[in-house]
């Protein structure tokens, strides 16, 4: 018999007796039918005083039959990223997953790089579940500039803003062409601090590159968002998230020397590279869509 997750609302009448179903093989929901006998379970008997709507359990996870307690609804446990470079990140992890996702329904990671990290620790099953983009798109009609873009918290030291500032010294302009968003200035560059969607999708379609210099990431959306609006996101060989979404051609070494030379590399051939994020970014700006990861979400309750 199909599995029963949801309450049943159920108009009541003064004085009327009620037999609630128990073991869950009654074909007359909520009602026993008799299908429980020979086994372990018997029904449980309601009498109805007031004449009203009463809210049957349908899961038969309730501990207060015959009615709902909310027993039915499930737990979601979403993990971002397990920080490695965080100190003792080995046992909060796995203090996490005894008091947190060991008790969750379901748990969801928005990688296959989150996944991976945490089968590390346990065989919990998990579903790989996007964080939702934000609402950017490529728009034909922003010419690009020379402009370079960073976006994230610049003073975060897994974001290796040195690697940005080192390399766009070796850069004709490279610095003074720089434009920063995000909480942290770096004291370089151009900062614009938060910036709403509307002037984030202008920069991501107008910055020829955008500059993402993270070593560990659960995703990195500005790689994903750069991609949507047609900007070419330069990533880093150490994080794997970069290899999970990004063409080979924008990853590089973790060093200014590295970075300035795909840079120069695909300045040789910008259009036909830059086509490579704009045919990808279709695909994210599907994928990453926030009603299209909540249609997944809901998916999983079923």
């Amino acid at each position: 018999m199909k599995k029963i997750n949801n309450p049943f609302p159920i108009n009541v009448v003064s004085g009327k007796t009620y037999f609630w179903c128990a073991c869950g093989k009654s074909k007359n929901q909520p009602f026993c039918d008799g299908s429980h006998k020979n086994s372990k379970f018997n029904p449980v008997k309601f009498e109805c005083s007031d004449t009203t709507k009463v809210f049957f359990c349908g899961c038969k996870k309730t501990s207060n039959p015959p009615f709902c307690d909310g027993s039915h609804k499930k737990l979601i446990f979403n993990l971002l990223d397990i920080p490695w470079h965080m100190p003792n990140i080995e046992k909060q992890t796995q203090l996490l997953i005894k008091y947190f996702l060991s008790k969750a329904d379901i748990v969801t990671v928005i990688s296959f790089k989150v996944k991976k990290d945490l089968e590390k620790f346990t065989s919990i099953k998990t579903h790989v579940i996007y964080n939702p983009r934000r609402d950017v798109y490529h728009d034909n009609n922003i010419k690009k500039d020379d402009s370079f873009l960073f976006v994230g918290r610049a003073n975060d030291p897994v974001k290796r803003i040195n690697l940005v500032y080192e390399s766009l010294l070796k850069i004709d302009n490279g610095l003074k062409n720089l434009k920063v968003c995000g909480e942290q200035n770096p004291g370089f560059g151009t900062y614009l601090g938060y910036v709403s969607n509307n002037e984030l999708n202008k920069l991501y379609n107008a910055s020829k590159y955008v500059l993402l210099t993270s070593k560990n990431e659960g995703i990195g959306l500005p790689m994903i968002e750069a991609m949507i609006c047609g900007s070419i996101p330069i990533l880093c060989s150490d994080n794997e998230t970069a290899k999970e979404f990004s063409p080979e051609n924008f990853i590089c070494d973790p060093n200014p020397q590295s970075i300035v030379k795909k840079i120069n590399n695909l300045n040789k051939n910008y259009s036909e590279e830059r086509k490579k994020a704009i045919d990808l970014g279709k695909k994210y700006e599907k994928m990453f869509d926030k009603i299209n990861i909540v249609k997944n979400i809901l998916n999983l309750k079923k």
